[in-house]
Parts: C-alpha cells; structure tokens; sequence
C-alpha cells in the first residue's frame, strides 16, 4: 500500500508558506499566513511536487522564471529536487532555485526561479 503523506514547504527565514492560488492564473505565493487548506500541502511523486488541492504540479516558465501551477505533464521544468546541504528546492531543467521574490511584500510575495545565491529568500 502507497500512502501520500503531504507536508508544508516554509522558507526557514521567515516561516513563509508555499501557496499554490486557486485563482485563474494558478501562480504560487509565499504566504505569511500558513494554514490548513489543501492548497498549501504539497507531497512529492516521481520528481513533480503536487497540490494535494487538485493534483496539479508545480511548474515555471522557462521565458518569465515565474512559478505557476499546471496540469502535469513530466516535463523537466516540473522536475524538482531539494538539496539537503543547501535547503535550496532546485529545478532539473537548470538546476535554479526556487525563489521568494526580493521585490515582494506583504502577505502574499511572489514566487520566481532564480539562479542559487546562497541567500534566505531561497532557503526551505
């Protein structure tokens, strides 16, 4: 027997949540209220991180390096890995790192691909 056991993705800095919107547009935030809602759990399966909201998979634009969610299709710009000596959540399409965006404030910031700069705003 298979068993998902979902968790929650928190930046260690700030304790942020990964989000996934179940507005159109489907973008994921960081969100400095972290809850009970189904769109903030994620387990892993075969590389793809899903919502345990709907099944959709964490994905990101290769042109705009922002993060989204999209039906899953195993393509590497949904392939993910966490490096334990780094706590980065790393892209196997280019091995960038899952990024809070440093322009964001407030509740909800934005979520961007970006290259790995050793920085808090990358750290899960």
């Amino acid at each position: 027997i298979h068993r998902i056991t979902p968790w929650k993705i928190n930046v260690t800095s700030n304790g942020y949540c990964l989000d996934a919107s179940l507005l159109a547009g489907r973008n994921v935030y960081l969100n400095q209220e972290c809850h009970e809602n189904r769109n903030q759990d994620w387990y892993m399966l075969d590389g793809n991180l899903v919502s345990l909201e709907d099944g959709k998979c964490l994905d990101y634009h290769l042109g705009t390096n922002n993060v989204y969610m999209q039906e899953c299709h195993d393509g590497r710009n949904q392939k993910w890995y966490f490096d334990e000596d780094t706590a980065y959540i790393r892209s196997e399409e280019d091995h960038k790192c899952l990024t809070m965006d440093s322009n964001g404030h407030g509740v909800n910031i934005n979520v961007v691909m970006g290259e790995c700069a050793d920085e808090n705003n990358q750290k899960f």
